[in-house]
């Protein structure tokens, strides 16, 4: 206790010379810390019109917004030109050129996610680093690290699902962003194109809570926002995105049986768009487009109104789920509407100590237990 006094007294008395020597740089540093980085890096994020790989439309946006972020730091575990990491003219962080806000982590992903974590605990530091999502195999203890934290690293695993072309199997990571969906105190984020990504990683940013930003290899359609684009309605803009979840389509009322599409991938949006007219012949069907599980459950008990709107109680015996990976990744759809009063569960990290008062704390001793039950009764 006492060394660290010592510690710390030493770079108080530091950081006040700093002050006075450069008095500009530090009221920004003192901003950054306190979670202020100003208005103009949300200006400057871009829209698109255009077929985009989800991964180059997050790389345009770190390059759009790093010149208005100077404590955006990050890189990539040597796949920089796949992850779409780098940003066009910044300089590279190599001994002696410690102002460099690009780090080569080498194929080395478990010391890349231990670096972004300790980076995340100095504040105003917004870390992030790209790889391949299945290599994120190598990188699990860090992100155990992160969650029992709190720490906000922005993790851009790129190449998720099956569009990797010749890589084949042993690079398709259809499975994994299930598992990052367990965690606990890990968002996922999966924007269907190019917009939402926009949308999702300035979320993200924002959020401050350890985030797996799952974007993908080939192009993918944008998908236009305009009445009539695909039918008789509307789709939402890419800003509902951050929802988790939000209608596409709604119901057109028809008449006919009612589906319930809930769609999780941009591809399997683009490939349903075109089978829509088929499927509206004998069908009703609405379109939730789905970005994030553990968002829309969030959004559920903040917004329950607007919640029922993108998908009611009683929609959820219609819902049909179609996602490029794991099927119980969207369960949370098909479950009954109160799913989450019903599952008495440990849903984040506990403490060291003895396992009866480890027990006790979760609510899973016999007392704890037994309320949780009758609560849900």
């Amino acid at each position: 206790v006492d060394n660290g006094k010592t510690e710390e007294e030493k770079w108080l008395k530091l950081l006040e010379g700093y002050k006075k020597k450069f008095p500009e740089l530090a009221a920004e540093l003192e901003k950054v810390r306190k979670g202020d980085y100003g208005e103009e890096w949300k200006k400057a994020l871009p829209t698109f019109s255009d077929a985009m790989a989800t991964r180059e439309a997050s790389g345009k946006v770190l390059a759009a917004i790093a010149p208005h972020l100077p404590t955006l730091i990050g890189g990539s575990a040597d796949l920089t030109p796949s992850n779409n990491t780098f940003v066009k003219g910044s300089e590279e962080f190599q001994p002696g050129k410690y102002h460099g806000r690009y780090l080569r982590f080498g194929v080395r992903e478990h010391a890349m996610g231990s670096l972004l974590n300790g980076m995340a605990l100095t504040d105003g530091i917004i870390p992030y680093g790209g790889t391949f999502l299945i290599f994120s195999e190598y990188m699990r203890p860090p992100l155990r690290l992160a969650s029992i934290m709190n720490v906000r690293p922005i993790l851009v695993y790129t190449h998720d699902s099956i569009g990797l072309g010749e890589d084949g199997p042993t690079h398709q990571g259809m499975f994994w962003m299930s598992l990052y969906d367990a965690y606990p105190g890990i968002k996922v984020y999966k924007p269907l194109d190019a917009n939402e990504a926009i949308e999702m990683l300035f979320y993200a940013m924002a959020k401050g809570e350890p985030v797996a930003f799952s974007v993908m290899r080939p192009n993918t359609p944008v998908f236009k926002r305009t009445a009539g684009a695909y039918g008789d309605f509307t789709p939402a803009p890419a800003i509902e995105a951050i929802n988790g979840a939000y209608v596409f389509k709604p119901f057109a009322n028809n008449g006919k049986n009612k589906k319930v599409l809930a769609i999780c991938g941009g591809q399997v949006m683009a490939n349903t768009l075109e089978i829509l007219p088929d499927l509206e012949q004998g069908l009703d069907i609405k379109i939730i487009a789905v970005t994030s599980p553990e968002l829309f459950e969030e959004f559920r008990r903040n917004n329950p109104a607007k919640a029922q709107d993108i998908l009611s109680d009683e929609e959820r015996q219609y819902v049909i789920t179609l996602h490029n990976g794991w099927s119980g990744f969207l369960d949370r759809f098909i479950l009954p509407a109160d799913y989450e009063k019903r599952t008495i569960e440990i849903d984040r990290f506990l403490k060291s100590g003895p396992p009866a008062e480890v027990y006790k704390l979760a609510d899973f001793d016999k007392e704890g237990i037994k309320k949780q039950i009758l609560e849900a009764l």
